[in-house]
């Protein structure tokens, strides 16, 4: 019995990790309508805070700052509704042209592919619907900015809140040192969230701006919503940047007479892609995201699962976020490593070896190990108390040593 309890203690310890990684899975899955609004208010709270921290080292107040990265986040998603609204409607209108411009290139092509290949592309073309594709997405996109408004809600509460995270911390673990070590290490997950999101905000606005000027070069059509497409299409890993360049060349052959411009517009996006995912985005980057490309894939798949095109466009920065967390966590730290490319989840200018944050939440293990130290000298007072008293002695009560006795000289006293 004695040697079957440890076996019963890891039975129920599977067992209870079992039962919370399928109680997570129903919450992530069944409350995905809360949830979503809640984690992009987080992102976007994440990326206002950026700027407004860079706004205030340029000499500007916390107020200014404040109204300054508000105003300009609210001018973009109102420029992101206008160019989805606008533009998707005239492109579900230019789809009938655009399908006998296909017909046409296909029987071009029953030449060179043969009448069979050529009449199933030409029976997958009919089927095609890209006006019904396009109100569906417009639907959806407008079923997310109706859910604006709440996000934009709960942005505001969680900035007006940014500042009692420290005083709640204060509170949470009143010991000085222990609060200064937790201290350290929300702020160095706040730090790399922040950093991994602007970074990434920012190759993507990159690569949306030098899809744009390329198309607008070439005179394609809508070049703007292409242009928001790859930015958006950016955040999502492998899959994202090959759909950014393969939906303007459909385009681009649709649009012009001749296959020239659309090879053109192909080679030069392709480059774009290239100098932006290899050369800028790691050298802005570094190694904040050490993410393995396996765990990438399967983080991709596991949100678009669970929260469909929302979770693809979440995938990274979510999983991103969860090493940074675990990186900075001594308990969770082997979850970082395994989730890492190289097993080396730290950024460059800091090694593992000299990892200075020990804590697991909300307490340091030393502390417990100083707990479990206390209790096990309390009991060993304990048993010393009642062997004493057993023997009759108590061990805060020692014997005195006994005085020295002085032997007086015969000869004085004869004296």
């Amino acid at each position: 019995m004695v040697r079957a309890a440890p076996r019963l203690n890891q039975l129920q310890k599977a067992a209870w990790i079992t039962v919370i990684i399928g109680a997570l899975l129903a919450v992530l899955i069944l409350g995905g309508g809360f949830l979503i609004p809640i984690v992009i208010a987080g992102l976007l709270t994440s990326l206002t805070n950026t700027a407004i921290i860079r706004l205030e080292k340029v000499g500007l107040p916390t107020w200014l700052a404040t109204l300054v990265a508000i105003s300009a986040g609210l001018i973009m998603l109102l420029l992101i509704g206008a160019i989805v609204q606008s533009q998707s409607g005239d492109l579900a209108q230019a789809w009938p042209q655009y399908t006998q411009r296909i017909n046409s290139i296909l029987a071009d092509a029953a030449a060179w592919t043969g009448p069979q290949i050529a009449g199933r592309i030409e029976t997958a073309v009919a089927n095609f619907d890209a006006g019904k594709i396009v109100a569906n997405f417009a639907n959806k996109a407008g079923s997310v900015f109706s859910d604006i408004a709440l996000i934009l809600i709960y942005t505001g509460f969680l900035l007006a809140e940014r500042g009692m995270l420290r005083a709640k911390l204060s509170l949470l673990v009143p010991n000085e040192a222990d609060n200064r070590e937790l201290n350290e290490v929300v702020t160095s997950v706040s730090q790399g969230i922040r950093q991994y999101l602007s970074i990434k905000t920012m190759v993507s606005a990159l690569t949306g701006i030098f899809t744009y000027a390329v198309l607008k070069i070439y005179g394609a059509n809508f070049a703007e919503l292409l242009g928001l497409f790859a930015f958006l299409l950016n955040f999502i890993p492998v899959i994202g940047s090959a759909i950014a360049v393969v939906i303007p060349v459909i385009l681009a052959l649709v649009q012009f007479d001749t296959i020239g411009p659309a090879l053109q517009i192909a080679a030069l996006l392709a480059a774009v892609q290239a100098c932006v995912g290899n050369i800028i985005e790691p050298k802005l980057m570094g190694r904040t995201l050490n993410l393995s490309p396996f765990v990438i894939m399967v983080a991709l798949t596991f949100w678009t699962t669970i929260w469909g095109m929302v979770g693809a466009f979440l995938s990274v920065p979510i999983t991103a976020s969860a090493v940074i967390v675990c990186r900075n966590i001594q308990p969770l730290r082997w979850i970082a490593i395994l989730l890492s490319a190289d097993g080396k989840p730290d950024p460059a200018n800091e090694p593992a070896e000299t990892s200075r944050f020990k804590i697991t939440w909300p307490f340091k293990k030393a502390d417990v190990e100083t707990q479990e130290l206390k209790a096990l000298r309390a009991e060993l007072e304990t048993i010393k108390q009642s062997k004493a008293k057993r023997a009759g002695t108590t061990p805060a009560k020692r014997r005195k040593p006994a005085a020295k006795r002085t032997v007086k000289n015969p000869r004085k006293q004869r004296r």
